[in-house]
């Protein structure tokens, strides 16, 4: 998937305003679904001001970064150790995890070299706006050192770090961890981000109660809006999931369901195809599965387009995590039908969500597949429902024009004008 090069003119919607957007590194990559959404709100942002990206934790010798945001102010790199933890440094990684998990309050702290650096950026006119909530806590920026402090929290991470400690721990007293130290990471982002002025969220039902701060709901959409001519679900064969490797709940997902959905499928329909595709090799998915039984473990892809005018339905068999899924938008932007576990399936509103009908167990997520690789045409008509509620809800334009929105409605509240 490849960055849009022609983002909206800066202050197109207004005077312009000085701005400062900060992402962690891992939120840059064009090719994740992560790093489309900083690319969205980027060009969102400059619908109200110039905008100046600084980067946490890029590492010497990275390339790329800077051109995934055509147009900024500036680009500027910020070494900082607590976003650059190697996942081969197993020793600085566990204290990693040990310290979200058990100490919230001191994963959230503020870095003064951070701020210092943060503060240098921009003014108390600028507005200052963050991917995901540890960015905005360790910059110590207060609303004194901004006409405006967003954050695009996203995933909430009380939630995702929650439904990670229950898969793991299939065990007397697991789900009583899980919810314990979900609340004292909930109590956390609670506490910092009412020091913010607007905080995006993924869906609806991720809103906190008693933060001071507005909380409309942006919703994670498709990178690239599809073309107008995407041939119907009924011309595709086979399934397709899109997600990038890296991300366990996707190896995961993918696994569950070639080991446990794809036999009950094939046995149904022994000419049936599923294709994986997304950035990364899929090591030992691509070992265990790649070539059996219909099953084709494709990777990175230059374009994943012609792979859902391919595909007659996409699949989603997420059972971990938190926000709402870019594939399953992304899906329903092609005409496909979506068979999504609960997990990933919801939080769109009903409309899409009473098309998609999630499932969880092995049997039903089958049964809904074969469906639709049975009966072209009910692929066809959910696909195109599904595409009709994607233009009218979660295209990028609309995304674009709800950040721009929600800033100017941010410094209004504040009694600053844009």
């Amino acid at each position: 998937m490849e960055a849009d090069e022609t983002p909206p003119p800066a202050g197109d919607d207004g005077p312009a305003r000085p701005i400062v957007l900060v992402v962690p590194s891992g939120a840059v990559n064009p090719r994740t679904g992560g790093g489309q959404r900083s690319r969205i709100l980027f060009d969102g942002l400059r619908r109200v001001g110039t905008v100046t990206v600084a980067v946490l934790g890029l590492r010497e010798g990275d390339t790329g970064a800077a051109e995934f945001f055509p147009g900024a102010a500036d680009f500027v790199p910020i070494t900082t150790p607590s976003f650059m933890v190697q996942k081969t440094d197993r020793a600085a990684k566990l204290k990693l995890v040990g310290t979200r998990l058990l100490l919230p309050d001191m994963d959230h702290a503020a870095d003064a070299d951070v701020r210092r650096r943060l503060k240098a950026l921009g003014s108390p006119d600028a507005v200052y706006a963050f991917r995901y909530a540890r960015p905005f806590t360790h910059s110590g920026l207060t609303r004194a050192d901004a006409a405006l402090l967003a954050v695009d929290l996203d995933d909430r991470d009380d939630r995702k770090t929650r439904t990670q400690i229950e898969g793991r721990l299939r065990m007397p007293g697991g789900a009583a961890a899980a919810r314990l130290v979900a609340r004292r990471i909930a109590g956390t982002l609670r506490r910092r981000l009412s020091g913010a002025d607007v905080v995006w969220l993924a869906k609806p039902d991720d809103r906190f109660d008693g933060i001071g701060a507005a909380q409309p709901v942006l919703p994670n959409v498709p990178f690239h809006d599809p073309p107008d001519d995407v041939p119907s679900a009924d011309e595709g064969d086979g399934l397709l999931f899109v997600g990038t490797y890296e991300h366990k709940p996707n190896r995961d997902g993918v696994a569950w369901f070639l080991s446990e959905c794809w036999p009950r499928i094939r046995l149904a329909r022994p000419d049936a195809t599923v294709r994986i595709v997304g950035l990364g090799g899929w090591g030992s998915i691509r070992a265990r599965f790649d070539g059996r039984d219909g099953i084709h473990i494709v990777g990175t892809v230059d374009a994943v387009g012609p792979e859902y005018v391919r595909a007659r339905a996409a699949i989603s068999p997420i059972h971990e995590g938190a926000g709402t899924q870019i594939k399953v938008v992304e899906a329903c932007g092609y005409g496909r039908p979506v068979v999504a576990t609960t997990m990933s399936g919801s939080g769109f509103g009903d409309a899409m969500t009473s098309i998609i009908r999630p499932c969880d167990g092995a049997d039903a997520f089958a049964d809904r597949c074969i469906a639709y690789l049975s009966d072209p045409a009910l692929a066809a008509s959910d696909g195109t429902a599904l595409r009709d509620i994607q233009s009218a809800q979660a295209s990028r334009g609309a995304a674009e024009a709800q950040v721009a929105a929600d800033v100017r409605a941010g410094l209004a509240a504040r009694g600053t004008q844009s």
